[in-house]
């Protein structure tokens, strides 16, 4: 079983592995074109994307300059515009804020705080 920190660790790989993901897409790269780029294995790369495998900072600094993006938009939680391509990229997130439209004002404050709670088990720092 994994401690916490590992959890942690392994929840912060995979986020930056999708933001990768997006970026290589977005740009029209292949997995095969970005590797090559970058200077590691197809197979790598695809571990990276995955968050199989916790990427050296050099080597992320290298795919961000590859990506033609900021290195900080490939962490998770960067505040910005990523975040929110992040959220309205989860089906169930665009079908919570469609709901949301319908919960009468004074739910919400209850629903909010049961959900910053859920968060905060998962993710402590998220809802800090």
């Amino acid at each position: 079983m994994l401690s916490k920190a590992n959890a942690r660790d392994a929840i912060i790989s995979k986020q930056i592995g999708e933001h990768i993901k997006r970026r290589r897409n977005a740009a029209k790269m292949t997995l095969a074109g970005m590797a090559v780029a970058v200077g590691v294995t197809r197979q790598n790369a695809d571990k990276y994307e995955k968050g199989e495998i916790s990427i050296p900072a050099v080597r992320l600094y290298r795919i961000a300059e590859v990506l033609n993006v900021p290195a900080g938009s490939l962490f998770p939680g960067n505040g910005g515009e990523d975040d929110l391509a992040d959220l309205l990229d989860q089906a169930d997130a665009i079908r919570l804020l469609r709901a949301w439209k319908f919960v009468c004002g004074k739910w919400r404050p209850c629903l909010l705080e049961i959900i910053e709670v859920c968060a905060s088990k998962m993710y402590p720092s998220c809802t800090e």
